[in-house]
Order: C-alpha cells, then structure tokens, then sequence
C-alpha cells in the first residue's frame, strides 16, 4: 500500500487513510507491518504524521513523525488525562519491521521494531475490544509535501487467552532388564559305583580328628 498526498492541491488540511474495520471479540491482537518512507523522515518537519489509530473507541495513537521519530499519544478514560512519549526513531529509504502486541485482558501493549522491544505500557479501551484499526498519513495544518509512505506484509491476528496446564516432564525410560542367561544344559551325573559292604582299607583311609 503507498500513501502520498503530494498530487493533493486542495487549500485545506490533507490527509490519506485506510481502515480496517476489527470488532472480532478477541483479547488479543498481533499487528504486524513493514514500513518504507521516501522524502519524509528527513524532512525535519514534526507536524506530518503517519498515524496507526486504535479505535477502542477511545483512540490509541502510534505516530511515526516527520522528523524521524517514533511516538504514542493515548487518552486514558475520559477525565482522566492522557500519556505519550518519544519511542524510536527511523530514516528514509529503510524498511522497517514493526510488531504491536495487544493484550485487551492485561491492558497492555508491546512495540516491538526489527524485533527489538521499544516500548511496554498501558493500552486503554473502552470497549474492551479495537473496533478498528486506521493507517493516516496526514498534515496538521502544513502545506508543506508529505513525501511517500510504503506499507507492506500486513498482518493482523487474533486469538483468546486460555489457562494451559504445565506439561508433566516424561517419565524417564526404564533400564532394561538384562537378559536372562540361557539354562545350561545339565551334565549327565555318573553313576556311582557301589561301595562295597567292606571295612575300609586303613592304607586309603584319611584320618578324623575329632
């Protein structure tokens, strides 16, 4: 998907977006992009965004800026302020790889950019879902050219968490049993010659102590 504005000439705010419409009743998402920017990271000029919007519907912001960062903005429940912070930062002409866990149960997100955690905090949702996702490259106020924004391998998965039992570690296996030896074979026992009814010849005779 490409994202440009430049051919925009209207006297009013541009902008260019596309939704995704979610509401899938998971507690879980996996968002997962990769993102190129062309003559806008080092366009110096912090008030061109390129915006991913959580619609929960309280909406949850990751900015990539036009000075080549990367920040969030998030509006916690209403009355209750808001929190943001700088998070990364990218340059023209790189693609990166990006990865937003989501954790609706924990209530919680994880930033993760070529595979490097940048960010953990708190994700607010009022409805206990993402009603949508939407990815706006816009201008606040400036008619200054936005450049071009790239996105690539969208991916958007979903599951619900489960208490999983741990696994029993396997038994280890037992040692064999040698096998038995094989039944030697009985050796014939001669027959005794019989002893003569005779008083013992005292010459062959051992002699008993007692």
């Amino acid at each position: 998907m490409q994202f440009d504005t430049r051919q925009d000439i209207r006297n009013e705010q541009r902008y260019d977006q596309i939704k995704l419409n979610v509401d899938k009743k998971y507690s879980q998402y996996l968002l997962k992009f990769n993102l190129y920017t062309y003559k806008f990271a080092d366009a110096g000029n912090n008030r061109n965004k390129f915006s991913i919007l959580f619609d929960t519907p309280t909406i949850q912001n990751l900015y990539f800026n036009g000075n080549g960062t990367i920040s969030y903005f998030q509006p916690r429940i209403p009355g209750s302020g808001s929190i943001s912070g700088r998070i990364g930062s990218f340059k023209d002409r790189e693609t990166i790889s990006m990865a937003i866990n989501i954790n609706l149960k924990a209530k919680k997100w994880t930033i993760i950019q070529n595979g490097k955690t940048i960010h953990t905090g708190p994700f607010y949702s009022k409805s206990g879902d993402i009603k949508a996702i939407r990815f706006n490259l816009g201008n606040l106020s400036d008619k200054y050219n936005l450049g071009i924004i790239g996105l690539d391998n969208v991916v958007l998965n979903g599951c619900n968490q489960f208490t999983f039992k741990p696994i029993p570690k396997p038994l280890p296996k037992p040692i064999p049993l040698p096998k038995p030896l094989p039944k030697p074979i009985p050796t014939p026992t001669p027959k005794q010659t019989p002893i003569p009814n005779q008083p013992c010849d005292p010459r062959f005779c051992d002699p008993v102590t007692f």
